[in-house]
This record gives structure tokens, C-alpha cells and sequence, in this order.
């Protein structure tokens, strides 16, 4: 039923990247328009497909009758370097503008869809990577925009998260290495301390399958984290004369913030802040948790409440603007 196809696109910037489409042979309404699964820091696109205990969000997505295309970016999944000069010092910038144009490009080439503007779905980082986007190439190509957890203007930082990027001199200089081992490692040590609970709630999580979802983690790149550390204390990000959170003011596409109602990793007040300034005509806001069941960043994935309380109504949402 589920058909899973590989693809690699030169980004046109040294890189080549790997990409995959998902389809629901049964299901597949080639007059929706493809989504796109854009991932966040740290991570590839593997989460998207995978969930440890039961249906992946590609799934649902594709089960309303989507092709859903998701991307790994330079330093992520398959993706692969062939010009050395460009495989550590990069830019948001840089990603944006020649990773997700030229994703965005080949996924207009080659999906069966009839429509050809694409739902971004753009994930933490991600979805800052997508404002870029929109900054420099408008919204032709895009069909809506979900913004899940990820910041436009740093409207509230977590204490713990300001603390870890003060200074963009340090973040520059210390590189980070088998991230992943890392995790598969320490995360059941460390699952039941206050601190991880600004990203995860391992109450909720299957923690025995940690050697599975541990493979979505990648190391942070130290240029990123440089800029990320700027970005906090300026609160806006500026690329040649543009002020990215100012030109979202002409976002005028559906757009959609998911926030996980407790989230440290981007605050729920980062979250939604695109909503106050988008031109949208239609803006929505889906919180994902209540009091007695949280969700934080990375709970979202893989909370075994996931799939009813995230997964479920935003495939309703994206099958509604279709229909809208």
C-alpha cells in the first residue's frame, strides 16, 4: 500500500542531496497538492516515517491521499558532499536558498501531482529555513505553511537554551562529533531528569526503541550555532538588507503553528508569533497537549499520543485548505 521512493538533487552548492517520496498506492488524489517535510537541527528526515509504536506522520499524511516528499538537507541522512569547500561553513542562508529552492524545483518537476505549489510542513530550524525561503523567492511555489515549533522572532527563550548559545565566539569553535552514538547512550540515563523535559517527556515515549528513533539525531553544525547565538540577541535575522521577520508581513499563503504546549526548546510564544504579523488570509493554531498529557519538542514525533493529538488533526487541516 505504502510505496517508498528514493531520489538524490545537487543542490547546485556542492552537495547532493537525498531526498524521499512516500504515496499511498490506494489513495494517492494526484489533484492535492505534494507536501513537503522539511526537518529541524540535529536531525533528518527519518523521524517522519517512522513512529515506535504504530503509524509514522508521512503515513497519515499520505493516507488522506498526499505524496509527501521528504528532504535531508547538507550534513543530513544520505546527503553527501562533493566539493569540499562547502562542507562545513555554511549559512540558514545558504540552505535556504539553494537546498530547499532546488528541493522545491525538483519536487515541481517530478511529482504526479497536477498541482504544483507545495504544503510545506517545516520543522523547528526548519521552518526558519522556510521564512528565509519566503524572503528571497515569495510564495509562488508555496500552497500553505505549518510552522511546527519553530522560531521567526525569538520571542521567548528558554533560560537553559540561552544559556547554551551566549556566546557565538565559543559556539563557533567547539565542534560536535557522534551525536547519535551519543544519544542512543545517555538519553535512558538521563530520561527521567527535570532537564530533558524541555524536549522530551519519556513517560510517554517507548524508550526501549531508542536505538531506532536515535537515528533521526545529527551533529550540529558549529557555523549554525554561531549563528543561532547572534540570532537569539538580535531576536530577528537580517540577510543582505532583509529583516526576515519583517518580510513575513507579506506571507499571504494559509499558514498553520503547531506548538507543543510545553515546549523548551522554542517556546509556545515563539511559536505562534508568525500569526500576529502574516498577511495570511487564513491563520490557525493548533496546540498539541493538555495539563495532564505535555508535549515538548520532541514529543511531537514520538509520544505515543502523538498520532491522536498531532498526527491526526493536522492531515485534517492540510486535506481542508485543499478544499477550501
Amino acid at each position: 500500500m505504502y510505496k517508498l521512493y528514493e531520489y538524490v538533487i545537487n543542490n547546485n552548492d556542492g552537495w547532493e542531496l537525498s531526498a524521499e517520496k512516500l504515496v499511498n498506492t490506494r489513495k494517492f488524489d494526484k489533484s492535492l497538492s505534494p507536501a513537503l517535510f522539511i526537518p529541524g537541527y540535529g536531525m533528518n528526515s527519518f523521524i517522519f516515517n517512522y513512529h515506535p509504536n504504530g503509524k509514522s506522520l508521512a503515513q497519515y499524511v499520505s493516507d488522506r491521499g498526499f505524496e509527501v516528499w521528504m528532504i535531508n538537507f547538507r550534513q543530513m541522512g544520505k546527503s553527501r558532499c562533493y566539493d569540499e569547500k562547502r562542507e562545513e561553513n555554511y549559512s540558514l542562508l545558504d540552505i535556504a536558498r539553494y537546498d530547499l529552492a532546488s528541493t522545491v524545483s525538483f519536487v515541481k518537476e517530478n511529482t504526479s501531482s497536477i498541482r504544483k505549489d507545495i504544503h510545506f510542513l517545516s520543522c523547528s530550524l526548519g521552518a526558519s529555513i522556510g521564512f528565509i525561503y519566503f524572503a528571497f523567492f515569495g510564495d509562488n511555489n508555496i500552497r500553505s505553511f505549518t510552522n511546527l515549533g519553530g522560531p521567526l522572532r525569538w520571542v521567548r527563550i528558554h533560560p537553559f537554551i540561552r544559556a547554551a548559545f551566549i556566546s557565538s565566539t565559543i559556539m563557533k569553535n567547539i565542534r560536535f562529533r557522534n551525536s547519535r552514538e551519543l544519544a542512543k547512550r545517555f538519553l535512558p540515563l538521563i530520561s527521567r531528569t527535570p532537564l530533558l523535559s524541555i524536549y522530551l517527556h519519556s513517560e510517554h515515549i517507548d524508550m526501549s526503541k531508542v536505538s531506532e528513533f536515535t537515528q533521526t539525531v545529527e551533529d550540529p553544525n558549529r557555523f549554525i550555532n554561531a549563528e543561532i547565538s547572534q540570532w537569539m540577541k538580535d531576536r530577528d535575522l537580517s540577510y543582505e538588507g532583509k529583516n526576515i521577520t519583517e518580510e513575513f508581513r507579506k506571507f499571504k499563503k494559509p499558514l498553520l503553528c503547531l506548538i507543543a504546549n510545553a515546549d523548551g526548546i522554542v517556546p509556545p510564544e515563539t511559536v505562534r508569533f508568525p500569526l500576529s504579523i502574516a498577511s495570511s488570509p487564513v491563520k490557525d493554531e493548533l496546540i498539541v497537549g493538555n495539563e495532564k498529557i505535555r508535549f515538548a519538542h520532541a514529543d511531537l514525533y514520538i509520544s505515543r499520543y502523538a498520532q491522536k493529538m498531532f498526527f491526526e488533526p493536522f492531515s485534517d487541516w492540510l486535506y481542508k485548505i485543499e478544499n477550501q
